[in-house]
């Protein structure tokens, strides 16, 4: 099955795209901490590819500091006795690679001390003792992708609507209630769509579940290797989480593999999408788009997989075949939107028209059955509550069909 997937001939421009990326960090750290550069491993890619690296030279006004995020890197026996931290509005110092801190200092600089015993470690306010309650990191089952706990603060201004106002999100309530439901999705993908799934292992460090209203879920390259999942809705499972991982997560696979991303067009990609279509109301640029349109590849390609294969039954197939149809329907006009080869070098032609060849050969095998699916009334992110009501459940037995 797996070399069915469209992801194959381009693992090796995602590897290399992820090692460039790690090359810039690694330059930008040496140049601007050489001491800290010192104490880390040169040929550990793994560490320059650490998502606060990037938030931290990204943003303005950090209160995080870069040996906090650093430390959990160094080997032991090489870490500095003593360094910096910041405690956030919650009393957490969370240290990547080690865990959270959680203190009753709040919004202030502490004083972290090594112990001589392998991880432990003591706090100091000025010259007072902090105690402190510690919480280890938490994984994604058989993975090394971190599943945040907490807001960090280098990642709460990440958080913003429209109009770019930060916005307040509960995490540690969602990741309690969808754990199950995203190792489930992960397993799934595992199993029934591999090497895209190694791939999502290769470039994701992280993920962040969320509940926040006015924000979508979201990827970026100013803490690339996170993928933000927005659970607005406590009725999520699975098939939420597997579209969603497909999407965001995909999102992260290919920063990777177009990083030099004018290696793909003849113009620039920046450019509005609108110099293509015309369509003023569209203010996403080429490159967005076809980004868009490489995620939307790997949902229908995977989601046509599951449901040829019945790996859900009852409503999670029904949500399944609405949410298909929803992403079918977006690939078809995204791909119209960049069908233009005089806008592509070969490399990128050669990315879109495989993006093509998925989209024609999924349409011609689900048009019969989703001409008669409605989805008129779906916003921008697919709601189940309003499908089902242009798209009643049929519960079917041996004594009767009951609509739901």
């Amino acid at each position: 099955m797996s070399m069915n997937e469209f992801i194959v001939p381009f693992i090796r421009d995602v590897e290399q795209g992820q090692q460039k990326i790690a090359e810039l960090t690694k330059t930008l750290l040496y140049n601007t901490y050489p001491n800290l550069f010192e104490l880390l491993d040169f040929y550990n890619d793994d560490i320059f590819l650490e998502p606060l690296l990037f938030t931290y030279f990204t943003s303005k006004d950090v209160n995080i500091t870069i040996e906090q995020i650093l430390y959990g890197y160094i080997e032991f026996e090489k870490r500095p006795k003593t360094i910096k931290v910041f405690s956030d509005h919650e009393g957490i110092v969370y240290l990547p690679k080690i865990g959270y801190f959680k203190t009753n200092r709040k919004d202030k600089y502490l004083k972290l001390y090594k112990k001589e015993t392998f991880g432990e470690y003591i706090f100091y306010d000025d010259y007072e003792l902090v105690t402190y309650e510690f919480k280890d990191i938490l994984n994604i089952n058989d993975t090394n992708i971190e599943i945040y706990q907490y807001n960090i603060s280098l990642l709460e201004k990440l958080f913003v609507d429209k109009n770019n106002h930060i916005l307040n999100v509960d995490i540690k309530n969602t990741v309690d209630k969808h754990f199950t439901h995203l190792n489930n999705a992960f397993k799934i993908l595992k199993i029934y769509y591999p090497m895209y799934y190694n791939r999502i292992l290769k470039v994701t460090k992280g993920v962040v579940l969320f509940n926040g209203h006015g924000i979508n879920s979201f990827a970026t390259m100013s803490a690339h290797g996170i993928a933000f999942f927005n659970v607005t809705d406590d009725n999520y499972d699975e098939v939420f989480f597997i579209e969603d991982i497909l999407h965001q997560c995909g999102h992260i696979v290919f920063s990777a593999l177009t990083f030099e991303k004018q290696k793909y067009f003849v113009i620039d990609p920046n450019l509005p999408l609108s110099i293509l279509n015309n369509y003023k109301e569209d203010n996403r640029s080429i490159y967005v788009v076809f980004h868009g349109i490489f995620t939307e590849t790997a949902m229908n390609e995977c989601l046509d997989i599951c449901y040829d294969l019945n790996i859900f039954t009852g409503k999670q197939k029904h949500e399944l075949l609405g949410r298909f149809a929803f992403i079918l329907k977006r690939f078809d006009i995204d791909i119209k939107n960049l069908n233009n080869v005089k806008i592509y070098k070969k490399e990128g032609l050669n990315l879109f028209v495989t993006f093509m060849n998925v989209f024609e050969r999924i349409y011609r095998k689900r048009f019969p059955e989703f001409a008669y699916i409605d989805i008129t009334n779906q916003p921008y992110n697919f709601d189940y509550r309003k499908y089902l009501k242009l798209n009643p459940f049929i519960k079917q037995d041996k004594r009767k069909l009951e609509l739901v």
